[in-house]
């Protein structure tokens, strides 16, 4: 975790501004080392703007052992990225069950993509 947050704060893509959202965000301790608030207090659900930073530990690995039409569904999940990204923002991804080859032919699109 402690490299991934030091890769994030060295950025130059990502601010004290910028919009992030951790994507299945588990027990939340990207966002609670980073202290951001992702939740819109008019409503408290995540806004669907676009963010500057999108982070995912493991919840593309998720996706993917569904076992109803994984294909589908990780087409689905990765279009939903596309959309909530900002077209200069960074996505990281954390994945045990892909390798590094792997996820970036998944996300061939994404111009900011990390792989932890």
């Amino acid at each position: 975790m402690d490299q991934l947050i030091e890769c994030v704060l060295d950025s130059d893509q990502i601010t004290a501004q910028s919009s992030i959202i951790d994507i299945g965000c588990g027990n939340g301790a990207f966002l609670l080392h980073l202290q951001v608030d992702i939740l819109n207090p008019d409503d408290e659900s995540l806004s669907v703007r676009g963010y500057d930073l999108c982070h995912d530990k493991s919840t593309y690995d998720a996706v993917s052992m569904c076992p109803d039409d994984p294909w589908g569904k990780r087409a689905i999940y990765i279009q939903a990225v596309h959309r909530i990204t900002h077209k200069d923002g960074l996505f990281i991804i954390t994945s045990v069950n892909w390798t590094q080859e792997e996820l970036m032919a998944h996300f061939s699109d994404c111009k900011s993509l990390l792989i932890f």
